[in-house]
């Protein structure tokens, strides 16, 4: 996949795009790695009762000029993606991406399109 100003999850309604006022500190206060490319990258599972476990996670990347961003709800091998919207069986996973890019769009990361 590649970096875009805007991105949607497989299956969710909502788009989501960079913030004008977007910080590479601000990045790092939320819990974003620096890559050996300079990317910023987010991996979270999204089981909050066993966070260590193999099971769905988050993957959020932005380029490390801020110009673009991708991301993606995969497996826990990060192999395949998920469609976490498409039923009830995995609500909590459901909140949970929603708390996730909440804290995103109120620190002034991403907004909704």
């Amino acid at each position: 996949m590649a970096f875009s100003n805007e991105n949607k999850l497989l299956g969710d309604n909502t788009t989501y795009r960079i913030n004008p006022n977007i910080k590479k500190f601000t990045l790092r206060d939320l819990g974003f790695n620096t890559t050996n490319a300079g990317n910023f990258s987010y991996e979270r599972f999204l089981d909050v009762n066993n966070p260590y476990g193999n099971g769905i996670k988050i993957k959020i990347t932005f380029k490390a000029d801020l110009s673009g961003f991708k991301m993606s709800i995969v497996t826990g091998n990060g192999m395949q993606k998920v469609n976490i919207f498409k039923d009830d069986q995995h609500q909590s996973d459901v909140d949970q991406v929603r708390f996730i890019l909440n804290n995103l769009i109120e620190r002034e990361v991403i907004a909704q399109a």
